[in-house]
């Protein structure tokens, strides 16, 4: 029956034929906008996690070096706190010596090259084996999962990167350190292991200025030589 419609009346089978492919073309265009939907919406969302992990890292990152800053430090060292004594941990405190002279007699440009600088030298050295931080104005720290003869290995290798350094402004740096590690001082949390490293640190300060002909006395003093 339907097949003598269609060749009594063939704009029957035309009309068919139309709808169909009408139909065809509205899915087509529908699903597009669908899948398109779909994209931006997930382009969006990857934005704004992308926008999300940038906000964070900048806000845990300092401007001037690149490193941790000290908001970083005192998030990740909540972690730290759980570190037991079978593991290998290193907690190194280092503090530029000089900084104020330098702001003072060459300007504060001579001043950020001195940070900068020795941020780089920290960071080359120790980051590979944990987290470097610039905790304060010419503080910086340093949390290492090594063993006591790998930092001994290092230490030789900071020393003589701090040695070969030199900047357009300065043509030599010197920075104090100290470390404790949880192996020396298996009874000591991780907070009292960062003062042992400070005591130590303020040690070495105090040897480089009674070398220089400085007296040292307090952490004040030591910031306006």
């Amino acid at each position: 029956v339907m097949t003598e419609l269609q060749v009594k009346n063939p704009n029957v089978f035309i009309t068919d034929t139309v709808n169909v492919s009408a139909f065809a073309v509205i899915s087509i265009f529908v699903s597009t906008f669908m899948m398109r939907t779909k994209i931006l919406r997930f382009m969006a969302e990857s934005e704004n996690r992308d926008l999300l992990d940038m906000i964070k890292t900048e806000s845990l990152t300092d401007e001037l070096t690149g490193i941790g800053n000290r908001k970083s430090y005192e998030y990740q060292f909540n972690k730290y706190t759980h570190v037991s004594n079978n593991r290998d941990f290193i907690y190194v405190s280092l503090d530029l010596n000089g900084l104020k002279t330098v702001n003072d007699t060459m300007g504060h440009a001579a001043g950020d090259e001195l940070i900068k600088g020795a941020a780089d030298c920290i960071k080359q050295v120790f980051s590979p084996y944990g987290n470097v931080y610039r905790i304060g104005g010419d503080e910086f720290a340093a949390a290492l999962f090594i063993n006591d003869e790998k930092y001994e290995e290092l230490r030789s290798d900071f020393d003589r990167t701090v040695s070969e350094w030199e900047g357009e402004y300065n043509d030599h740096m010197f920075i104090a350190v100290g470390a404790a590690s949880i192996h020396q001082y298996p009874d000591a949390s991780v907070n009292e292991l960062t003062k042992i490293a400070d005591k130590l640190m303020y040690t070495d300060k105090g040897r480089y200025y009674s070398l220089k002909g400085h007296e040292r006395r307090g952490r004040q003093k030591a910031n306006d030589v």
